[in-house]
């Protein structure tokens, strides 16, 4: 396992390096009022590791990963030219679904019973799962956030599930070294809505509800950022699909924290949470999660800039 995260690791930085220079050309995150970086900056660079996990998994004989192929190209386009969000989240529909009814664990339900219950399950299950695409989406603000945490989440989705992961987790690794602050590149959209179909594939992927509930708490403190923040603008009458700066890891940098030192933070508190459930199990992952929560209040009323548009 190690060599192969090392040689994946390898091959992905020396092609994201190679991709920086056409980015540079092609795709550029110019800072506004509601970016959290300050300079001009190439984005799209997941495309790198999206096409490593994808040519990875068909050469190893999976294909489903083929499904995932709209939804970054979408992302890819949405990066360069601004796409409608009716067409991103149709797309994101489409991916959802595809994930939801793979799923062995939709599948065990539907050997068991077939009601109500289940297409209300099905109904929520392809919300969460279209949820999960855009909060990781929301998320990929500061230099080397996403990138850290998921790397994190799935290599500890590699024991919980029966999915080979390793391409994925060396060559977003490789992307890491190029995307921590001051980052060289971002992973646009092409990369963070594919992250999040992956670990929505990862959790429906899991054998059963325990092992499902503790991977999405591994990667609570990004969930818990976007969730909070969408609940607190909505409860504050603001439109919640307009852009903003408002997330608890945004506001902090606005307060005068380093992206180093954000990130940081969130990523330590996600291998805090995977360490938890695998030396002690879920009740420890419990309570690693309670005190977490506590500094993030400690954070939000004490260092945070204030919530407000």
């Amino acid at each position: 396992m190690i060599l192969n995260l090392l040689i994946f690791s390898v091959i992905s930085y020396l092609f994201t390096s190679l991709a920086f220079r056409r980015l540079k050309d092609l795709a550029i995150d110019i800072p506004n009022s509601r970016s959290s970086h300050v300079s001009a900056t190439p984005t799209s660079g997941g495309i790198v590791f999206v096409v490593i996990d994808i040519i990875s998994s068909v050469l190893n004989g999976s294909l489903f990963k083929l499904f995932f192929i709209p939804l970054s190209s979408i992302g890819f386009l949405d990066d360069i030219y601004d796409i409608s969000s009716k067409y991103r989240f149709f797309i994101q529909f489409i991916t959802s679904t595809c994930i939801v009814f793979s799923s062995p664990l939709v599948h065990s339900l539907y050997n068991q019973f077939f009601n109500l219950f289940l297409i209300l399950f099905l109904f929520v299950a392809v919300i969460f799962s279209i949820s999960l695409i855009n909060f990781i989406n929301f998320t990929d603000g500061i230099d080397g956030l996403v990138s850290g945490c998921m790397i994190v989440a799935l290599f500890s989705a590699q024991f919980l599930t029966p999915l080979y992961l390793i391409p994925l987790i060396g060559s977003l690794i490789g992307f890491f070294v190029l995307n921590w602050h001051p980052a060289k590149l971002f992973m646009g959209d092409v990369g963070s809505t594919y992250l999040g179909a992956m670990f929505s594939y990862c959790l429906f992927n899991t054998t059963n509800l325990a092992d499902f509930f503790s991977l999405t708490l591994f990667c609570a403190p990004l969930l818990l950022d976007a969730l909070l923040t969408l609940i607190r603008r909505f409860l504050a009458s603001q439109s919640i699909f307009s852009p903003h700066r408002l997330h608890l890891y945004q506001r902090l940098v606005q307060a005068g924290l380093s992206h180093s030192l954000v990130s940081s933070i969130y990523v330590f508190s996600c291998i805090m949470l995977s360490l938890a459930y695998f030396l002690f199990g879920l009740p420890y992952l419990l309570v690693t999660l309670a005190c977490i929560c506590l500094l993030g209040v400690f954070l939000e009323f004490k260092i945070a800039y204030p919530f407000h548009n």
